[in-house]
């Protein structure tokens, strides 16, 4: 079976620390899947390493192509985005100056993007609203909104979500999840790495268990919510 995403044996090292070791999964096309695991597990540096910016060993493959010897930014065209953890918006430009920094690879003419982040306000009316305020005074919430607005605007095929739900209030954080969710619905796939474990679990097709750099545990999201074993270890507590 050709998947959209195939990691084989990925690992990582940070000098003598050992963030990945020999990790293998998949992700299909019109997927969620999500990654849980706690603090160290290597979630983040698994991210990192799919969009180019650590460098890795072991086999990247996108749509059948290595991605491996592809830089960062190249990765962009080639449809993978990744919205990292804690957001990183240029706080001190507009909100709409944000989006056009998405589609900075893109070659339409400036009046089709301006279309787009149009189309993308009518689904993020609050970001309309301020789409002059800097991002850098909008609240955690929309912040996350236009990180994840800013992603979309590379169109990918792929969107990495790195801890979409940090620091938000609750109400705020179901907004996130309805969005991912629609986001699925539309034909994009995600790979999550979230905190919430329950509320990922319960929209996801697929998820797997990060430990100390290597998975120990994957299956549908069904199956890992009820797992005694994730229950005890991630669910409880709401453990990262």
């Amino acid at each position: 079976m050709n998947h959209l995403l195939e990691i084989k044996d990925l690992s990582v090292n940070y000098g003598a620390v050992h963030a990945l070791k020999g990790v293998s999964l998949h992700v299909d096309t019109h997927e969620i899947v999500t990654l849980i695991g706690g603090n160290g597990a290597g979630k983040s540096t698994l991210m990192r390493a799919l969009s180019g910016i650590v460098p890795a060993a072991g086999v990247i493959r996108f749509e059948g192509a290595d991605m491996r010897p592809i830089s960062a930014h190249r990765r962009v065209e080639k449809g993978i985005a990744h919205v990292p953890e804690g957001r990183q918006v240029f706080p001190d430009q507009s909100v709409y100056d944000n989006l056009l920094l998405g589609a900075y690879l893109r070659k339409e003419n400036t009046q089709q993007i301006a279309s787009e982040i149009d189309r993308h306000f009518q689904v993020f009316p609050r970001l309309g609203e301020r789409r002059h305020q800097a991002a850098g005074t909008l609240s955690g919430g929309e912040q996350q909104m236009l990180a994840i607005c800013r992603a979309l605007m590379s169109r990918p095929k792929l969107l990495m979500l790195d801890e979409p739900s940090l620091g938000l209030a609750p109400l705020i954080v179901a907004d996130v999840f309805k969005i991912i969710k629609s986001l699925r619905d539309e034909g994009i796939t995600i790979l999550l790495v979230e905190q919430m474990a329950n509320q990922a679990l319960a929209i996801s097709d697929r998820a797997y268990v990060l430990e100390v750099g290597s998975i120990v545990m994957e299956g549908s999201g069904r199956e890992l919510l009820v797992s005694d074993k994730v229950r005890e270890a991630y669910l409880g507590k709401q453990k990262q």
